[in-house]
């Protein structure tokens, strides 16, 4: 099961709403944008169709998730990016929830209660902390509701592979009670926090660099939680958890994650299409390995075959 978070994650909210003034009323038209706003906008928009794409071709159950009013994805979608539509209306496409609508007033007021802190008037006064919880109990609450209904439509199935990509503490630490609570400890709980108010151009190499990534974090065996907020590189944190040193030479710009300047768009789809092809390499080299070939090409030490005595095999 995958879970998106939509703001700032999928969608540049702060980008659009804030920094280009964009109206957030449902009547009317957009204003008309400069030519390179509008090259800007249509990158992003090719980004996320191929990301969304890339998703729901490695599961059926993938789900955004979001804090926003109910409607505001579908306002989003229509006034900016209408060419996804398909996708959302395609069987087993992206399913969107709204968190404030998954959990009643009475419940979160027992799940705050549940945490025990000295404050008397909960429903009108909350601390940064109380804050935090409540989101994350909403957050928690569709993704159950979306757990319930994969349960509906593969009864009997057990759910073992949760992967949840956000810019707020509130999704991983949401799937992570999820993964506890009601997927056992046999499951593999995978979170990915994501700089927050990213510019557009961040957002779209940043969908374009996670595309690629997306079947390596499914597939990875085990947990991980990459905060990449806080990581001095991004790029160094993402190979080592998940043992891919060769990654670590790419020459993906830190702009993604807003660590460096708007790098020149051949420089990008050059480095790009190095990732794609270094993928490549590694999932031809797996396929080998699955079929007891040997593979020497030039690859990740995780991906070649050894005998057990550590020697290669003369075949």
């Amino acid at each position: 099961m995958i879970f998106f978070d939509w703001d700032d994650t999928l969608f540049p909210t702060t980008e659009l709403f804030h920094r280009w003034k964009m109206p957030k009323s449902p009547g009317g038209s957009l204003p008309h944008l400069s030519s390179r706003h509008e090259t800007a906008l249509q990158k992003w928009r090719d980004a996320l169709y191929a990301y969304l794409q890339q998703a729901c071709s490695l599961s059926d159950h993938v789900t955004i998730v979001t804090a926003s009013k109910p409607g505001w994805v579908q306002y989003c979608i229509d006034k900016f990016v209408p060419q996804i539509k398909p996708l959302f209306e395609a069987e087993g496409g992206p399913v969107i929830m709204y968190a404030t609508e998954a959990v009643d007033k009475d419940t979160l007021s027992d799940l705050q209660s549940f945490n025990s802190r000295p404050v008397q008037h909960r429903k009108t006064f909350f601390t940064e902390e109380e804050f935090d919880s409540e989101q994350t109990m909403q957050k928690l609450s569709a993704m159950i509701g979306a757990l319930a209904e994969a349960h509906f439509k593969r009864p009997g199935h057990y759910w073992q592979n949760l992967l949840s990509i956000g810019d707020m503490t509130y999704e991983r630490d949401a799937l992570h009670e999820l993964a506890f609570r009601h997927c056992g400890q046999c499951s593999w709980s995978k979170t990915l926090l994501v700089p927050s108010e990213p510019a557009l151009s961040e957002i779209t190499l940043r969908l374009q660099f996670s595309r690629l990534m997306l079947p390596k974090y499914v597939h990875f065996d085990g947990n991980f939680a990459m905060d990449l907020q806080a990581a001095a590189d991004p790029i160094i944190t993402i190979a080592e958890t998940l043992n891919m040193p060769k990654l670590k030479k790419t020459n993906i710009s830190r702009h993604a994650w807003g660590r460096s300047v708007t790098p020149d768009d051949t420089a990008s789809m050059s480095a790009l299409e190095e990732l794609k092809f270094s993928l490549s390499n590694l999932l031809t080299a797996r396929r080998a390995r699955e079929a007891g070939v040997l593979w020497l090409d030039d690859l990740d030490t995780d991906e070649r075959e050894f005998e057990s005595d550590g020697e290669p095999d003369e075949d």
